[in-house]
């Protein structure tokens, strides 16, 4: 899978054992080069039974330099204080040609 600059891809974090609406807190946090470029909490995600959903707008994927992998990480608080992180995913960024946004979106 990869993600490309200009685009607005979705996102899905399916949890197989904790329904994710119980979460106190849930951040996804997407970085490049080691610095983080958008954060999403859980007023900004859609969550059902057992999956986070979110999808990227295109302005926020042009904030993505093409060729350089972007990390991506799911971190929950429990109601009962601990807390959890993902892995790191490492998702390559491809490019366009043209950086414009389409159709107006801001």
């Amino acid at each position: 899978m990869a993600m490309r600059r200009g685009t607005t891809p979705p996102n899905n974090f399916v949890f197989d054992n904790e329904d994710p609406r119980d979460f106190a807190e849930v951040l996804v946090t997407y970085a490049q080069r080691g610095q983080v470029r958008i954060n999403r909490d859980q007023s900004q995600l859609s969550i059902d039974e057992t999956t986070v959903y979110l999808r990227l707008t295109q302005e926020e994927t042009l904030l993505f330099a093409a060729g350089v992998p972007v990390e991506i990480q799911i971190r929950v608080l429990r109601q009962d204080g601990t807390a959890d992180a993902s892995p790191i995913y490492r998702v390559p960024v491809e490019a366009v040609l043209n950086d414009s946004v389409l159709g107006g979106e801001s």
